[in-house]
């Protein structure tokens, strides 16, 4: 009877581990599972943290690395906090510092969250120069390679990379306090400089100016970011595509300013536009200082010749009939028309107005024929863009020159 007994509990113990762990023929094993072992040669069948595999060091002991299944979900982990590992739904998608997605709760394939850490940080090894230390690769010219959104004004696109190279950003700042600077001085001849360079208009070889932009039908439902244009706007960015662009050479901008211009690993040139604004600004202050010293000598040379100037300030003021004035151009700057005011004497027998470019070569005449107040209208289709003075001269003396700008 005694030896029923024991050979009773030692069958219930060996079909109890028979139904933990099975090894099939082909050496195929599963573990609490009844199901076949056609899709994999370990099988777990417990659902639930402590139900995986956990490796640690038998030795020291110290954290686990946990790998398990729960509620459809695949874990890979350390410890026991799932913030502090990866997760893994149906769908593929993969989750790193969070337990649940966070809204926007669609888009995305690999979501890091970063709980008051930097939630991303790429770091290169290579022993040269010019590494590669992260890479968004884009399949179309028009494809979004990164993008910046903001949250708190209703998930707004702030900033975008296109894989054909074109940046849109809501502003762009440049480093420029003065301590990181060093042998700080004056630009010098800058009007000189900017006279030397030549704007171009060309056409980009990097952009397809025939392709044509593919819009899918509807958006995936997990596609949060991506954006479907218009009929209409499809057709205005690519007349767009096909337009000529304005810009400079930097080749030829190498040669008057080097200090602006890079090469890149490939040899090719580049121009930092920004850098730009600085001989601009010393170029218009060195051009102010020119035109008031012409101003101060059409003056001198109309006192000289006996004629006086007036405004038109003076004019209303004191009903003067007999001097004649000119005007400041309204608008100035302009980019389509403007109008030039003047007060002609019915004395003056001759009177015509004249336009000069920056280097004081003549561009227009005006002959003025009625007398009184009255205005000449100069069109932007006349002139190219820039800057320019215009003189009235009255039987042969001049009588005021002021400058005006002209913008397209």
């Amino acid at each position: 009877m005694k030896k029923v007994f024991i050979f009773s509990v030692l069958f219930a113990v060996v079909a109890n581990l028979s139904a933990q762990l099975k090894v099939a023929n082909d050496g195929k094993i599963s573990i609490g599972t009844p199901h076949s072992l056609d899709n994999g040669i370990l099988k777990i069948g417990k659902d639930g943290m402590n139900q995986g595999l956990s490796f640690y060091d038998a030795q020291t002991g110290g954290t686990d690395l946990k790998i398990f299944r729960s509620g459809n979900v695949a874990y890979f982990l350390r410890g026991t906090n799932p913030i502090s590992g990866m997760r893994m739904d149906l769908n593929g998608n993969i989750l790193m510092g969070k337990t649940t997605i966070a809204p926007p709760t669609t888009g995305g394939s690999l979501r890091v969250y970063g709980e008051g850490v930097t939630a991303i940080l790429a770091c290169e090894r290579h022993p040269f120069d010019y590494g590669t230390t992260v890479v968004s690769v884009g399949n179309r010219n028009l494809s979004c390679a990164f993008t910046v959104v903001n949250q708190v004004n209703g998930w707004d696109v702030t900033a975008q990379v296109l894989t054909n190279g074109e940046m849109t950003a809501t502003t762009y700042y440049t480093t420029s306090d003065s301590i990181y600077k060093k042998n700080i001085k004056t630009i010098q001849s800058p009007l000189e400089k900017i006279l030397k360079l030549r704007g171009v208009t060309y056409n980009s070889k990097l952009i397809d100016e025939n392709a044509k932009i593919v819009v899918p039908q509807e958006k995936k439902e997990n596609d949060k970011f991506s954006v479907i244009p218009s009929n209409e706007t499809v057709k205005q960015i690519e007349g767009e595509m096909k337009r000529q662009r304005i810009g400079l050479i930097a080749q030829e901008v190498e040669e008057v300013v080097p200090e602006v211009v890079r090469t890149t690993p490939k040899g090719s040139k580049t121009i930092a536009y920004s850098e730009l604004v600085g001989l601009l600004i010393e170029a218009m202050k060195e051009q102010q200082v020119q035109i008031e010293k012409q101003q101060e000598q059409i003056k001198q040379l109309a006192k000289l010749s006996g004629l006086k100037t007036i405004d038109e300030t003076v004019f209303t003021k004191n009903n003067i009939t007999d001097l004649p004035f000119l005007l400041q151009n309204t608008p100035n700057p302009f980019n389509q028309s403007t109008e030039i005011g003047y007060y002609i004497p019915e004395t003056v027998k001759a009177a015509n107005l004249y336009i000069y470019d920056i280097n004081g070569g003549q561009q227009k005449q005006i002959t003025i024929t009625e007398r009184g107040k009255g205005a000449s209208t100069i069109q932007a289709a006349m002139l190219p863009a820039g800057i320019y003075f215009y003189t009235l001269i009255c039987d042969g003396s001049p009588v005021d020159s002021k400058q005006m700008i002209l913008t397209k």
